[in-house]
């Protein structure tokens, strides 16, 4: 038999499969459903932050997920991964403690078994460091 049109695994769509003359079955229809890739977003807070705050970080989704995977990386330098192991399935991360400089972050989600999202756009956090002040004397 035959399924029409060609089954694709990139759009949802109706098929139907004719059997061959003379085999012993029946013309049947299906519907299958193909859910999109989901697409993510990324916020943090505070933004910009100070050294030494922590940065809360909440993914979002175009549609529901059940895994987050967030990574970060100074200016220049490899990406991380900040959940362990790599997917997490909380949709929010805190980063610690933070250091001066500039801290990039992004974020991709995905449900389990599934094909991720491409990553979210980068967010940069700029972590100004605390002013050093001078010891008090007095005379």
């Amino acid at each position: 038999g035959t399924w029409s049109p060609a089954i694709s695994n990139t759009a949802t769509g109706t098929y139907t499969f004719t059997p061959t003359a003379g085999q012993c079955a029946t013309t049947q229809t299906l519907t299958i459903t193909i859910n999109p890739l989901p697409t993510a977003s990324l916020s943090a807070l505070p933004n910009p932050a100070c050294e030494g705050d922590n940065i809360v970080l909440t993914a979002s989704s175009s549609i529901a997920v059940n895994e987050y995977r967030f990574q970060y990386r100074f200016s220049g330098t490899t990406w991380t991964d900040l959940t362990t192991p790599a997917w997490g399935n909380l949709s929010t991360f805190t980063y610690l403690n933070a250091v001066a400089g500039d801290i990039e972050f992004r974020v991709r989600v995905r449900n389990t078994g599934c094909n991720p999202s491409i990553w979210s756009t980068i967010i940069t956090v700029p972590v100004n460091p605390v002013p050093i002040t001078s010891p008090i004397s007095h005379n």
